[in-house]
């Protein structure tokens, strides 16, 4: 009998062959499809359990101002950022039995409410900012008290941890606090970001913000946190450099608030600048944003309003601060009216009855406050008669005809369009033209117009623009823009510094807009308003010439001019010979009522003038001008005052 064949038959074997071939080849199609195919999904959810992107805070550019006394100078930071600690917690890692404990103890460090910590220690988070803003004091602090915490409980150390950040600082304190603003808080793509709320900290962003870089923190499998990586460097924020000067600024936001208060109103603010370039040298108002305490201004309704910048953007009727232009329009019309052969309509040494106020157009008359019987320029500029500047422009524009008048006010002056100071939003005003009609299809200009132009009524112009006129007067009719930044430096990536913007760079045009002897013959007239039998004598500063021109204007309230609401100006320039400053002061409803031997308390004569007298005076000691009129006599004046007298006895 044959033995049977014991060794298996080779072909029973080939399903388990092609069976492990497929599960080989399906291990292979897998590992292809996750390490080439899908090798981006697995990565990016590998890299979500192992490791999370941050931003990396960039150092904001610092904010300074140009300290200068006498002829030094130097800037100095008015805001900065100041480096500070941001406390997070890995609350994952910590036990539950000793989270109560940890709360506890960061509230006795952080004088913090330890409920609330608590329901950030509770919270099933792997990182989470659980305080802002700490010292380099309380960081150390927290570091030494927590080592001995981790003694006790054995809880990860890394489970509290530090990312250094930046913090807005005020060296300064709250100094121009409404012009440049605070930052506030936002929520952004990878947690809460700075933001410019308002002022120059909005307006200059661009240039101060910088561009954040990119922090990775590494996790343990475990999921702790161990160890943080830059990616990419973050790059810091521009320094910016003003035209204020912080000795000039003190003074003026000193004698402002002075001034605001004594006359119990409602606020005020002020335009400081250098006539023949236009550097802003202050720009205050008051009640102003503290810097160091926002929520005090922020939860006032009626002090919220001074957030803006109201030099800028509240226009109004400017009233008498408007006559030495009036006064330069009739002068510019002598030499058109010369240059086409026709008789000169106005002569400023005319003595011109102003008695008789009534003016064709006009229902009714046109009042001064005192009465007089005959005046000319210097003593119309002096005692700031309505009746005087309402006739002189009759003769104008009798010859010339309104849109002459018009054109000046618009074109020469710069009324009714917006300066370039360019820090923020600007009122353009406004000024009525000759045979335009409003929305409504009424005509903004009537017959009785230009006697209501003439002393500053029927118009709306700003306080900048005002100041940008009287450094018209004062640099001899050639133009001048104001302007608040002189120049913004940037770091490069090699650490040296980069001028992005140069105001000294640009070519700028002064025009010759005005005659200068026109410009001369206004200001000489405008020193008598600022000396005895003036409506600003309170104005003088002791040992220096100076000019200037007040203003007492209704406020429009409900479509009517109010007896009670004023805004009261004071426009200033000094010295004379060669002006360093011209400053405008304005004061927003000052209470209406009655001052012992002085007069009515609203008048801009009594709570706007006398302010100045103050400001020039420390800001030409500043500046290291010397005096120029230490004894204060005046033989012009006792002889205006002698003819004054003949005139009107």
């Amino acid at each position: 009998m044959r033995k049977k064949n014991s060794l298996i038959n080779p072909w029973a074997l080939c399903p388990l062959v092609l069976l492990l071939s497929a599960g080989f080849c399906a291990v292979v199609a897998k590992i292809y499809r996750l390490q080439i195919q899908e090798h981006k999904i697995w990565s990016h959810r590998a890299s979500i359990q192992q490791e999370m992107r941050m931003d990396l805070e960039s150092k904001r550019g610092t904010i300074l101002a140009k300290m200068s006394h006498g002829n030094n100078s130097e800037y100095v930071p008015m805001v900065q950022d100041s480096v500070v600690y941001h406390l997070y917690i890995d609350a994952k890692a910590i036990p539950t039995c000793y989270k109560k404990g940890l709360a506890d103890f960061l509230s006795v460090l952080l004088q913090k409410d330890n409920k609330e910590l608590f329901a950030e220690v509770s919270k099933n988070t792997r990182f989470r900012k659980l305080v802002w803003n700490l010292s380099l004091e309380q960081k150390n602090l927290i570091e030494k008290g927590f080592k001995n915490f981790i003694k006790k409980t054995k809880i990860p150390k890394n489970s509290l941890f530090f990312l250094s950040g930046y913090k807005r600082i005020y060296p300064m304190g709250s100094m121009a606090g409404s012009l440049i603003q605070t930052l506030g808080t936002q929520e952004g793509k990878r947690g809460p970001e700075r933001v410019a709320t308002g002022g120059l900290e909005k307006k200059l962003d661009p240039f101060l913000k910088g561009h954040p870089g990119l922090l990775m923190a590494h996790r343990t499998p475990k999921g702790r946190l161990d160890g943080t990586k830059v990616l990419k460097a973050s790059q810091d924020g521009a320094d910016v450099f003003l035209t204020i000067n912080p000795l000039i600024q003190n003074v003026v936001e000193m004698e402002l608030e002075k001034a605001v208060i004594k006359a119990r109103a409602k606020g005020g603010w002020v335009v400081m600048m250098e006539p023949q370039t236009g550097q802003i040298m202050a720009l205050a108002q008051y009640p102003c944003l503290d810097l160091l305490n926002p929520k005090e201004l922020l939860q006032d309704p009626i002090k919220k309003t001074y957030l803006n910048l109201k030099a800028l953007t509240d226009p109004y009727e400017p009233g008498s601060i408007i006559k030495p232009f009036t006064m330069l329009c009739c002068l510019k019309g002598n030499r058109v009216q010369m240059s086409k052969k026709l008789k000169k309509g106005f002569d400023p040494e005319e003595k011109v009855p102003c008695v008789n106020g009534h003016f064709a157009g006009r229902k009714n008359p046109v009042k001064d406050v005192h009465r007089y019987s005959f005046l000319n320029m210097n003593m119309a500029l002096q005692k700031s008669s309505n009746i005087y500047m309402a006739k002189a422009i009759e003769k104008l524009n009798s010859s010339l005809g309104d849109k002459f008048y018009s054109d000046e006010l618009k074109n020469s002056f710069g009324l009714g369009s917006r300066t370039s100071l360019g820090i923020g939003p600007e009122s353009s005003g406004f000024v009525p033209t000759p045979f335009k009609k409003t929305q409504k299809g009424l005509l903004e200009w009537s017959q009785g117009t230009p006697y209501s132009l003439a002393m500053g009524y029927n118009l709306l112009a700003t306080t900048m623009q005002m100041t940008r006129l009287f450094s018209l007067i004062a640099n001899k009719g050639k133009s001048v823009e104001p302007y608040l930044v002189e120049k913004i430096i940037q770091k490069n990536e090699q650490g040296l510094d980069e001028i992005i913007y140069d105001h000294a760079s640009i070519q700028i045009n002064q025009n010759q807009i005005i005659d200068p002897s026109d410009c001369e013959r206004v200001l000489h007239a405008m020193q008598y308003a600022v000396n005895k039998g003036g409506t600003a004598f309170r104005a003088k500063i002791p040992g220096f010439s100076a000019a200037g021109k007040t203003a007492t204007t209704e406020k429009l309230v409900k479509g009517s001019y109010s007896k009670d609401k004023h805004i009261s100006t004071f426009a200033g320039i000094a010295p004379l010979n060669n002006p360093k400053l011209v400053c405008l002061i304005v004061i927003d409803e000052p209470e209406k009522f009655y001052i012992e031997g002085v007069g009515m308390n609203h008048f801009g004569g009594v709570c706007a003038a006398p302010s100045f007298s103050e400001m020039a005076l420390k800001t030409l000691e500043i500046l290291g001008v010397p005096p120029d009129d230490p004894s204060g006599t005046n033989d012009e004046l006792k002889k205006l005052d002698e003819l004054f007298k003949q005139w009107n006895h």
